[in-house]
C-alpha cells in the first residue's frame, strides 16, 4: 500500500511554518497516517550502512528490523525518512559532519509548488 502524506495532509496543516510545537505536530502526522491506512510497528529501529546498485552509501534497515514486517520479504523499503531531528541518525551513519551555528533550531526544508505526484488510484494528481 502506498501512502501519500502530502495528499493526506492537504487541508489539515498550514501551508508554511517556521517553528511548530513538535509533540502536537508529530501526533498529527501519526494520527493522519493511521487514518490513511499506515501501519504502526512499535520497535527500536536498527540501521546499518547499505549501498545502491552504483555503490553509493545509503542508510538501510538491519535484518532484525526487516523481520518485523513479514510482508516485505526481507527487502528494503523504497524510502526511509530520518525524522530524528538534531540527533541526525542518517547523517551520523553516513559520516556526514555538520557545522553548528549560534542558533540550534535551524533545519533544512524544501517547498515545492505545482508538483505532480503519482496517485495509485487515478494515475496522477496534483497535490
Amino acid at each position: 500500500m502506498l501512502f501519500h502524506l502530502a495528499c493526506a495532509m492537504r487541508g489539515v496543516l498550514p501551508t508554511y511554518a517556521y517553528n511548530v510545537p513538535r509533540r502536537p505536530f508529530d501526533d498529527l502526522i501519526y494520527e493522519t497516517a493511521l487514518k490513511s491506512g499506515a501501519r504502526f510497528i512499535s520497535c527500536q529501529v536498527k540501521l546499518e550502512l547499505g549501498a545502491t546498485e552504483r555503490g553509493e552509501k545509503v542508510p538501510s534497515l538491519a535484518a532484525e528490523t526487516l523481520t518485523l514486517v513479514p510482508d516485505w520479504h526481507g527487502k528494503q523499503p523504497d524510502l526511509l525518512v530520518d525524522a530524528s531531528g538534531r540527533r541526525r541518525l542518517f547523517a551520523k551513519l553516513l559520516g556526514l559532519t555538520a557545522k553548528v551555528g549560534m542558533r540550534k533550531d535551524v533545519s533544512h526544508f524544501a517547498h515545492y509548488e505545482n508538483v505532480t505526484m503519482r496517485n495509485t488510484s487515478t494515475g496522477s494528481a496534483r497535490c
